[in-house]
């Protein structure tokens, strides 16, 4: 069956592997929590609200490494081969009773809505035209207001705006409207992210 493997440590510290197995379905969403405890020196795993591992002898420490979903930063291309969704890490260690909580039996929240981060809108559709590299642009949107559009091609900086007063359509916002396409604004780029942001 599919195994996940949480591992720590670093040229000073033992490397510390904690395992745990994960049946089923391939196909099915898992929740998975670890908790890395030191005042009790334990690395606790859970899967879908209840614990299936636990090993002694775990640390915190400080690292020079990027933070990575997915990859090693010591070992990079060894890559996760699934899907991941909903990640949170928490400044303390979690009670069993909060991941269970978490969880609820499969029809959890989602972090943002549990913190009251939820995002107030979002993209509902993004239509590329390769006959004019163009794009069409679709989110919820608030009645009254208006909303500025950024590209990148990283992610990482979103300096480069498109329009800063897009006006609402209402609940829905389609930009360009009508038959006009938004003009791709990174030519023969690999990749392009858009950014939405409500003005106050």
């Amino acid at each position: 069956p599919p195994e996940m493997t949480f591992t720590g440590g670093n040229g000073d510290v033992e490397r510390h592997n904690t395992e745990m197995i994960v049946g089923g379905d391939p196909e099915t969403w898992h929740h998975v929590a670890r908790v890395t405890d030191s005042s009790i020196s334990e690395q606790i795993l859970y899967l879908d609200g209840e614990e299936v591992a636990r090993k002694a002898g775990a640390t915190l420490q400080d690292r020079g490494n990027p933070m990575r979903i997915g990859d090693n930063p010591d070992a990079r291309n060894r890559n996760w081969l699934g899907k991941v969704d909903d990640v949170a890490i928490w400044g303390r260690a979690l009670a069993p009773f909060e991941i269970a909580d978490i969880w609820n039996n499969g029809d959890g929240k989602s972090i943002e809505e549990m913190l009251g981060l939820a995002i107030p809108f979002e993209f509902t559709s993004i239509i590329y035209n390769a006959e004019e590299d163009g794009f069409k642009l679709e989110w919820n949107s608030k009645p009254n207001k208006t909303y500025a559009l950024y590209f990148s091609e990283t992610l990482e900086e979103f300096d480069a705006d498109i329009d800063d007063s897009i006006e609402s359509q209402g609940e829905t916002t389609v930009y360009p409207s009508g038959d006009e396409w938004l003009q791709n604004p990174l030519e023969g780029a690999p990749r392009l992210f858009f950014r939405i942001e409500e003005n106050q």
